[in-house]
């Protein structure tokens, strides 16, 4: 019983994905019990579905990696946070030292967002902080602050995890990826930053409008309206981790800011629903117009999917390859499995030799591995040549340039796409002609 090898799960890939998903799940109900439990049943349903309409949380919450857990841990942090603020319960504190630590040791660069939190939380201690009582009281007003007992929350989490690095401490605080890269200027960092949001709106602009409306609102009426001030809270801890990187100088993947994804998500709807309510005095009114929203985001979502698919395919017949937030090149035509089993049954009838022309180099030879079909690199076509096979078969990601560049040296075999649809590990049939 059990799984003994990693060839059994190349043949159930969803399984690996059983535990992602589960993250994400629990990402998605945490972003309605936060909104719902400390704003309103509106705000929780705008937020939930702001987030899962959302492309670059759709293009990661199942992927085995570490940013659907660092989206989890994100959200669980924010509502272990207000939960201390509202409760003023110990063990709110614990979970966040314990959400800290594991969103540090997930991946390194969530240090930005912890960075981000505390500062934030610092700043807000400074406001927060009676400075008669303070002269008088010094001890007893820092260590009884709430903001400051959560970043002492924050920061032992963080100094639990970096003693969980210590053996690779250096190999993975100060390597090449994560040392600052003085030579990034300003523009490009700011360029980077637009880019990145502009993936994050998803092409729902008029969500944003709404948004920019309710904030507007906020001011003109220079009043506490509800939630408006949690809403700009949510809404700075998505842009420091920017500004944090700015300073810096260095220029990581975007990807690494999704996590940030469900506080957008909830800044969003508080500001939406600000407009909503200021607008429309009705419940119902405001619900039906909640729901029109929702309906937008989610047409806008299901397009927006249509167009990426059409960006991708158009990258396989130009020999491009798409990835960053919006378009991923494996997560569409990608079927490793599907061409090695289709070059595995050919074997069975046949003596085959298989080339791979270009693929990534993770993952069509262990999928041909796999099947027991045996392969040569690219560099083995001139001695391939030299046996003069009555036909062999290439894999390729760009059947179209791959057979231009092939009748550039004038080989004579003639060219046969075995698969009728494009993918990134197209198979070639040459034969003699």
């Amino acid at each position: 019983s059990g799984i003994h090898s990693i060839y059994q799960l190349m043949d159930t890939p969803w399984k690996l994905r059983l535990l992602p998903f589960f993250f994400s799940v629990l990402s998605i109900l945490f972003v309605w019990k936060t909104g719902k439990q400390f704003f309103s049943n509106q705000i929780a349903l705008l937020a939930v579905g702001f987030f899962i309409t959302c492309i670059p949380f759709l293009n990661y919450c199942l992927q085995i990696r570490g940013y659907g857990l660092s989206i989890m841990l994100v959200i669980l942090i924010i509502y272990s946070s207000h939960s201390f603020i509202q409760s003023k319960k110990r063990n709110s504190l614990l979970l966040i030292a314990l959400f800290s630590m594991l969103l540090m040791y997930t991946i390194p660069s969530n240090m930005f967002f912890l960075a981000s939190l505390c500062l934030l939380n610092s700043f807000l201690f400074f406001l927060d902080i009676e400075y008669a009582t303070f002269k008088t009281k010094f001890f007893s007003t820092i260590f009884g602050n709430d903001y400051f007992k959560m970043n002492l929350a924050i920061v032992a989490g963080i100094m639990v995890c970096t003693l969980f690095y210590l053996p690779i401490f250096r190999q993975v605080f100060f390597n090449e990826y994560v040392v600052a890269q003085v030579s990034t200027n300003f523009e490009t960092g700011i360029h980077n930053f637009i880019q990145c949001n502009i993936y994050f709106i998803s092409n729902r602009y008029f969500v944003m409008v709404l948004a920019v409306i309710g904030i507007v609102i906020y001011f003109i009426k220079k009043c506490k309206l509800p939630f408006v001030s949690q809403g700009f809270y949510l809404l700075f801890l998505c842009l420091f981790p920017f500004v944090i990187s700015l300073l810096r100088k260095d220029n990581p993947p975007d990807r690494i800011y999704t996590n940030t994804l469900p506080l957008l998500s909830l800044a969003l709807a508080i500001f939406v629903n600000t407009t909503i309510e200021t607008i429309f005095k009705h419940k119902l009114i405001q619900f039906v117009c909640t729901l029109f929203i929702l309906a937008g985001s989610i047409f806008i979502c299901f397009n927006e999917q249509k167009k990426i698919e059409a960006h991708l395919k158009h990258d396989l017949v130009n020999g491009d390859r798409s990835q960053d937030l919006y378009y991923n090149y494996f997560l569409s035509h990608y079927i490793p499995l599907k061409t090695a089993t289709q070059l595995s049954q050919i074997a069975q009838t046949k003596k085959v030799i298989v080339l791979i022309n270009d693929a990534e180099p993770h993952d069509i030879p262990y999928y041909l591995q796999k099947c027991k079909v045996p392969f040569y690199e690219a560099s083995s076509l001139d001695s391939i040549l030299n046996t003069h096979p009555q036909e062999f078969y290439i894999i390729t990601r760009f059947p179209d340039i791959t057979k231009k560049e092939y009748a550039e040296k004038n080989i004579p075999y003639s060219f046969e796409k075995i698969n009728t649809e494009y993918s990134y590990h197209n198979i070639i049939r040459l034969r003699k002609k």
